[in-house]
């Protein structure tokens, strides 16, 4: 069954908070104005390898297909539909074979294999989770929510990866829907297949009302910023890769931000 949003609601996802968090206006530029990039600027788009590996992770998976013949069948089914240079393919082809080889080795059942979670708490606000993986009854936690990263960068420690907005998003969305005292707590894993690395976080019950907390008070500043029609420009490192770098007004020739 699709999942249904509420009519007129900001729809607010990891990515979103993390773009507000990081620029307002670059925020309402992407998920309000649906804004092109300026002309002459490369936008940032997801690489198709990595689209191929998350959805032949996910046919495995939603499969059942555990060992090592029938994963690498299931993955074939995707990755052969994609088009990727031999090279590309090989590499693919192994990433996902890793992942899989992860899941089945931390035991357990597979549960939300691709799948969208919603949290629908906050007035005037969707906040939705899309999440790689999920496993009940596994060796990590009585429920482990698990993304795949491909970026060959980990987060450096638990305290990055426990206030990123992919973790807290997922944590507040897992606990609305699956409310079971049975399965907590409630673990979040951030695996980068490329580097090889996993890393594990379990946020304390203070430190789940303070992502809660978080994530409304961005979401009450983005609705009265809509309702004012004012989103500020918060200049920073990131401007170096924005879309909208060449007309927006806080870096154009005549601001006075900091030109970084």
């Amino acid at each position: 069954m699709p999942v249904q949003v509420r009519a007129g609601a900001i729809h607010l996802s990891a990515a979103a908070l993390s773009l507000f968090e990081h620029c307002p206006l670059a925020f309402q530029y992407r998920m309000l104005d649906r804004r092109p990039p300026d002309r002459g600027v490369d936008p940032a788009t997801d690489a198709i390898a990595a689209s191929a590996i998350r959805e032949a992770i996910g046919n495995a998976l939603r499969g059942r297909h555990l060992d090592p013949l029938a994963a690498s069948k299931a993955i074939d089914e995707v990755l052969d539909t994609y088009g990727l240079a031999a090279e590309d393919r090989d590499a693919a082809e192994q990433l996902a074979a890793a992942a899989v080889y992860l899941v089945a080795a931390r035991g357990g059942d597979v549960r939300w294999v691709e799948q969208l979670l919603l949290l629908e708490r906050i007035p005037r606000v969707s906040i939705y989770a899309k999440l790689d993986l999920a496993i009940v009854g596994g060796r990590i936690a009585p429920l482990e929510v698990i993304r795949w990263t491909f970026a060959g960068s980990p987060v450096r420690s638990d305290a990055e990866l426990g206030a990123a907005p992919a973790t807290v998003v997922a944590r507040l969305a897992v606990g609305v829907n699956e409310p079971s005292p049975l399965l907590r707590p409630i673990a979040i894993t951030e695996v980068d297949l490329v580097a090889t690395t996993a890393r594990t976080v379990v946020l304390s019950d203070r430190e789940v009302r303070a992502a809660y907390q978080r994530v409304k008070d961005a979401a009450a500043v983005i609705c009265e910023a809509r309702e004012r029609g004012g989103f500020p420009a918060r200049p920073g490192a990131h401007c170096l890769s924005c879309p909208w770098r060449v007309s927006c007004p806080a870096v154009a020739a005549d601001s006075d931000a900091v030109p970084l």
